[in-house]
Parts: structure tokens; sequence; C-alpha cells
């Protein structure tokens, strides 16, 4: 038996094109996909890259934060010291001020102070609001508190004269805190 070729010679030469055609674009799909891959892998590169280096930066934004917020925090405690100082001080320039209004001479009264305080006593704190002194002291037995509070009853510059407390101090059980007001006569 004679094999018989009924595809022309022509339509075999189209299919060997077609073949090679296809081929080549198999060829040319499989080369633009492994291209295709290795662009994609150095974009992840340079995309993890990136992200290291963003990373990096926002580690050290981070930590010049968080030495920001300790120096506001510093600064705040700062202020807030100045803010007392400053307080303390129109407190005293206030003082002074009403002092000077209502012409308190504080030598003659210190003066009289030291005459008729006993030796057993002696005073911590001394102050003045609105002609009212606050005296505050200690001493080593009630008695000699209670001659001091005599003696500024029967002065001429001191009227009025109270006892606010007395307590022994911590730690020391021989020395008496007090504190007396009295009203500041004016001569």
């Amino acid at each position: 038996m004679k094999r018989i070729n009924l595809i022309s010679s022509a339509s075999w030469k189209g299919q060997r094109f077609w073949k090679t055609r296809l081929t080549i674009i198999v060829a040319l799909f499989i080369f633009s996909f492994i291209a295709r891959s290795f662009w994609q892998v150095s974009a992840v590169s340079r995309y993890k890259e990136k992200v290291s280096k963003g990373e990096k930066v926002f580690a050290e934004m981070q930590s010049r934060a968080v030495a920001l917020e300790n120096e506001i925090e510093q600064i705040q405690k700062e202020r807030n010291e100045k803010n007392k100082d400053t307080i303390c001080l129109q407190n005293r320039l206030f003082f002074l001020k009403q002092v000077k209004e209502n012409g308190v001479k504080w030598a003659p009264i210190l003066t009289e102070l030291g005459k008729i305080i006993p030796q057993q006593v002696w005073m911590k704190k001394i102050s003045l609001t609105d002609m009212l002194i606050t005296l505050k002291g200690s001493g080593f037995n009630n008695n000699a508190i209670s001659e001091f509070m005599v003696a500024l009853e029967d002065n001429s510059y001191f009227q009025n004269t109270s006892f606010n407390y007395t307590q022994k101090a911590k730690g020391d059980s021989k020395i008496i805190n007090f504190e007396l007001t009295t009203s500041l006569e004016m001569r």
C-alpha cells in the first residue's frame, strides 16, 4: 500500500511556518515571564531595602521623640520651679508694699521682741498678714512659752495675743514647737 499525501506540500510549509512561529511565540512568552519574574524579584528586594531604611529612620525618629519628650518634661519642671519662685517673689513684693503702705517699722518691733523673749524660747518664723503677726518658734518648756505670751500681751506693740498650738518636736522630747498670733499695734 502506497501512502497518499492529501495535504499539499505548500500547506506543509505553512504548518512548518506555524510550528516555527508558535515555538518563537512560546519562547518569547517564557522569556518575558522569566524577565518579569526577575524584575519582580528585584522590585521586591528594592522595596525591602526601602522598608528597612524607613524602619531605621522611624526608629531614629522615635528615639528622638522620646528624647524630646524628656527635654519637654525637664523644661516643664524648670518652668514650674520658676513659677513657684515667681509666686514667692510676688508674695514678698506684696508683703513689702503692704509694709510700706502700713508704715511698719521692723527695727523697733524686733528690738521689743528681743527684749521680751525668754532665754529658753527662740523664734523660727515671723510673718505679717494684715497687721496680724504669726510667731512660730520652739522652747524647752511650756512655762517659758507662757511667759513669752504674757510678755507679748503686756507690751505696747502687741495686742490680742492668742495661742494656736504646741507640740513636741520630732526626735527630741525636750523641745516644744509653738505658734502664737498677735495684732501689731502701730505707734
